[in-house]
């Protein structure tokens, strides 16, 4: 008895791996876009973070560079 399976296993294994290949890809992308994402909400709190500091000093009595050394008195 003879088993001839036409290389439907080696077929098989081709389309999983390519399928594996495939998912990796989407995968990566996806992570991707994850990262810029992230990135851009960590650049809009920093600017806002550096808006809150700046106007806190303005408006702070003496500022800063209120004793400014390089000024002559």
């Amino acid at each position: 008895m003879r088993c001839d399976l036409n290389g439907k296993p080696a077929r098989a294994v081709e389309r999983v791996t390519a399928y594996d290949d495939l998912l990796a890809s989407i995968l990566q992308a996806r992570l991707t876009q994850v990262t810029v994402d992230q990135n851009n909400d960590m650049r809009k709190i920093a600017a806002w973070a550096a808006r809150a500091t700046t106007g806190v000093t303005r408006r702070s009595p003496g500022g800063v560079g209120a004793d400014d050394p390089g000024k002559p008195d």
